[in-house]
């Protein structure tokens, strides 16, 4: 029974991947037979990273790199295996000639540059050896900052073959917690927004567009394995989160999530036989590409409108505005009707100058007409 060391290299080279890290995940296994590298960098530290490529090789074990991305430093590691495989589509390998950022006086910039003169040689020579292309076509191809699909690294000899990554498949999912979540400028905006117009129809629009979808895939049985604290179109990695059924989850593409205490233990690749290493053919670069081009137009499709929200917010400030005059006028009438009422009432019972004089007079005769009798 194969005894495969698993290793991975993420981030950025000599911050959040050091030659210790490796150094300690080779180790937790016990006299293994050989080695899979698993990379996603962006590169990083020149020295960190020749450093992982050196103790790689000097393993004296069969090596299989494997990339979803690996630029610049990242690249030099990937070519630590015997076996190379970069996941499928566009920019998975990218290679440049180092550069440095730094203070001083003439002669330390003079010392600076003979050194980067030194390692832009040694990466030339590097390249070309694996590649077999000549070292002047190299240059060119560091000066520029080459970026590389799998099928053209693959062309090129930087790459032995490719292999399909795990696909996503986008499931609404509104039963997260939002409070995990950074949010954003937008969804503040959003929920700005729809605080203001509280209880009316725009509401219910700018809410819509608030509801975050967490990652969601389908397994080889077609059942759903959800990643609650990751959106759709990230890669799931170990440590994250996950509501699935079962401690052990086959995908499609024959790789294995393994599950622990809800969180992601362990993820195993496809096995090597279900590997693609013949060269991908044109037709299936185009028929990709065109995928690629419909997958921007749905996702186009569903970006926030916020030229069509701005109008509907036109017109509901409108509506909120006339509701509050004709609320305020209606009130204000109230009042007038009610002052009228109030003033006509009491001249009503006020009585006026002739009727006091009448009244003096006939209360006069009455007292005359009582002491002569």
């Amino acid at each position: 029974m194969s005894r495969k060391a698993t290793i991975f290299i993420n981030g950025v080279i000599g911050e959040d991947t050091s030659l210790i890290d490796v150094i300690r995940q080779f180790k937790s296994f016990k006299k293994p037979d050989s080695v899979e590298v698993i990379i996603d960098s962006v590169g990083g530290e020149v020295d960190e990273g020749q450093s992982i490529y050196s103790y790689l090789r000097n393993l004296q074990l069969p090596i299989t790199t494997k990339a979803t991305m690996a630029y610049s430093i990242a690249a030099s590691i990937f070519m630590a295996g015997d076996k190379r495989l970069l996941a499928e589509g566009e920019d998975r390998f990218m290679i440049h000639l180092p550069w440095a950022q730094m203070q001083g006086n003439s002669s330390d910039f003079e010392y600076v540059a003979k050194q980067l003169k030194e390692i832009e040689n040694n990466f030339i020579n590097f390249y070309s050896v694996y590649t077999s292309i000549d070292k002047k076509t190299v240059e060119k191809l560091l000066q520029k900052e080459t970026f590389l699909s799998a099928s053209n690294a693959v062309k090129m000899g930087f790459a032995t073959g490719s292999y399909t990554s795990i696909k996503a498949v986008a499931f609404y999912n509104n039963e997260k917690n939002n409070n995990e979540k950074e949010m954003t400028k937008t969804d503040k905006f959003l929920k700005a927004l729809a605080s203001f117009i509280s209880g009316s129809d725009l509401e219910k629009d700018v809410e819509k567009d608030l509801e975050i979808n967490a990652l969601t895939l389908q397994d080889s049985n077609g059942n759903e394995v959800t990643f609650p604290d990751l959106n759709t179109g990230d890669t799931p990695s170990i440590g994250d989160a996950v509501e699935a059924e079962g401690d052990e989850i086959l995908m499609p593409d024959g790789s294995k999530i393994l599950i622990e205490d809800g969180k992601v233990k362990e993820i195993l690749p496809a096995p090597e036989e279900q590997v693609e290493e013949t060269e991908t053919s044109e037709d299936e670069a185009n028929a990709v590409e065109e995928t690629e081009i419909e997958t921007s137009e749905d996702a186009d499709e569903d970006e926030i409108d916020f030229e069509e929200i701005l109008k509907k917010l036109e017109a509901e400030i409108l509506k909120k505005a006339e509701a509050k005059f004709n609320e305020k006028e209606e009130k204000l009438n109230a009042e007038i009707k009610a002052l009228k009422k109030s003033i006509g009432s009491e001249i009503e019972n006020e009585p006026n100058e002739v009727q006091k004089l009448n009244n003096n007079k006939n209360n006069s005769l009455r007292s005359a007409l009582q002491k002569r009798k």
